[in-house]
């Protein structure tokens, strides 16, 4: 037989074996391809299972996974929210403060109070409340005490910090300093 002819023959049939239609070679290839296809099949079908089953779970954690970002969302936006708040009581709590001190003077409405602003307007009221309009505070002295009391250093040669020397001259009343410019141009002349 030629390779041709052989080409259909099953793999151990011998050369002068001919198929019958009964138990021969053919037939058990064939039980085989078709017990290996129910194989396969069922893997198949297995496979197909397990892929079900791991969707069902992506889709659970994907959704997990939305509700948790919607209440981190919602959590910071309430914790923004309190910290205003409480920003907002602190500086209610400093304003009243203030205002204990400053009660005949001016009322002044930030949107926020800070530490060193409390000690500042703390320091203004001790000093200008009461202050004699013959005998007015020094700033250097107004300075000193804001230094003092925020724990800020002052400059190498003795002289407040620039800070509380800012902070003192912003105090002074006008009307001082325009009789101070006044006085200080009449000496000059």
């Amino acid at each position: 037989m030629t390779a041709n002819q052989n080409r259909w023959q099953p793999e151990n049939a011998n050369a002068g074996e001919t198929v019958d239609n009964g138990n021969g070679p053919w037939q058990r290839r064939a039980e085989r391809a078709e017990e290996e296809m129910q194989r396969l099949s069922k893997l198949l079908e297995s496979k197909d299972c397990q892929i079900a089953i791991l969707e069902q779970g992506v889709n659970a954690m994907h959704q997990l996974s939305h509700e948790r970002l919607q209440l981190q969302g919602r959590i910071e936006s309430e914790n923004i929210a309190l910290r205003r708040r409480i920003a907002m009581l602190q500086s209610e709590g400093r304003s009243r403060d203030c205002e204990a001190v400053a009660s005949d003077g001016v009322t002044v409405t930030l949107p926020h109070m800070t530490h060193t602003l409390a000690i500042v307007f703390k320091v203004f009221g001790e000093y200008w409340l009461s202050h004699d309009s013959h005998r007015s505070p020094k700033s250097i002295n107004v300075a000193h005490a804001i230094d003092e009391r925020l724990g800020w250093k002052s400059q190498r040669n003795g002289a407040p910090s620039r800070s509380a020397q800012t902070f003192a001259a912003a105090m002074r009343p006008d009307e001082i300093r325009s009789v101070q410019r006044a006085g200080d141009q009449c000496r000059s002349e």
